[in-house]
């Protein structure tokens, strides 16, 4: 018998999140969401904190982490992010990418 995981198994414990921020100036008004979501696209859950004063890459950092978070909560083990600030988006492949070569392993999710 295997010890490695069946493939529906890993399949089950990935999620895609989508996240996205708004703030209205440099530092000015902001608010943050992010979605779950199964891999065939089915939302899984909503978040939507308001987050006071911040920037725009503050925003989008925020709203990251807070997704990350809950579906750690939730027990997800593989997290496909997705956003639209290329700031946070090639700072986080960069850590992944950096972690998968000192590991020299490939991490095809986070």
């Amino acid at each position: 018998m295997s010890s490695l995981p069946c493939f529906w198994c890993i399949l089950k414990q990935t999620c895609v999140l989508e996240f996205d921020g708004a703030s209205k100036g440099n530092p000015r008004p902001a608010c943050a969401g992010a979605v779950l979501r199964t891999l065939n696209g089915n939302v899984i859950c909503k978040i939507r904190p308001g987050l006071g004063t911040a920037t725009n890459n503050a925003v989008d950092y925020q709203d990251f982490i807070l997704g990350l978070k809950r579906a750690l909560e939730m027990g997800y083990t593989g997290i496909r992010p997705k956003g639209d600030n290329k700031l946070v988006c090639m700072q986080v492949y960069s850590s992944v990418y950096s972690i998968a070569l000192l590991n020299d392993q490939c991490f095809p999710s986070i």
